[in-house]
């Protein structure tokens, strides 16, 4: 069991906006029997354009954890732990 940060930017980096195409899927797999733990500091999309969350290697609909557009709020909580990670992002 170890700590590993990774910090993960769009199209348009740490201060910038991401592009209207902004398309892009990121798999972690840890070791077994560890979890992943994912925390967002800050988070917002356009009105169409979603972020997807799903507790495993595909986009299975079964494996979806979160389907999120918008602000940071309620509908997205802080920390998410999972087995397996999948984040797909798209924007119209």
């Amino acid at each position: 069991v170890g700590d590993f940060r990774y910090v993960c930017y769009d199209d348009g980096g740490a201060d910038g906006e991401y592009s209207e195409t902004q398309e892009g899927a990121l798999t972690f797999v840890p070791k077994p029997g560890d979890v992943i733990k994912l925390t967002f500091k800050r988070f917002k999309t356009s009105v169409r354009d979603y972020l997807e969350i799903y507790d495993g290697t595909g986009v299975e609909n079964e494996n979806l954890s979160v389907k999120y557009d918008g602000d940071l709020n309620e509908s997205l909580p802080e920390s998410i732990e999972v087995r397996l990670l999948l984040m797909n992002f798209h924007s119209e």
